[in-house]
């Protein structure tokens, strides 16, 4: 099972998205999103390989589903170590990451 760890990125970027669920939406709009990124992260528990390959070298990205739309993890795992890294998150219609 591998670990997952969490950057300060993604941190940042976790604020942006419930902050702009929260303007945009509801507070409780933006809880469910936040349960439903951490859902689909905890799967790479598991299954550290299922994201696709990122363009990004030794990068993946973990699609997640939310609605008609949903989010997109960028992450890396190690083998050796058996560690997932998730570095940023983004909405799927946005260009890039921040």
């Amino acid at each position: 099972m591998a670990i997952i760890n969490y950057t300060p990125k993604f941190l940042e970027d976790m604020v942006r998205v419930t902050d702009f669920l929260t303007e945009a939406s509801s507070t409780e709009q933006a809880l469910i999103a936040y349960d439903i990124i951490q859902h689909g992260i905890q799967t790479l528990v598991n299954h550290p390989e299922i994201g696709r390959i990122s363009t990004r070298s030794d990068f993946r990205e973990l699609v997640i589903s939310y609605g008609n739309t949903g989010y997109i993890a960028l992450y890396r795992y190690n083998q050796l170590t058996d560690i997932v890294t998730i570095t940023a998150i983004r909405h799927q219609r946005e260009v890039d990451y921040h």
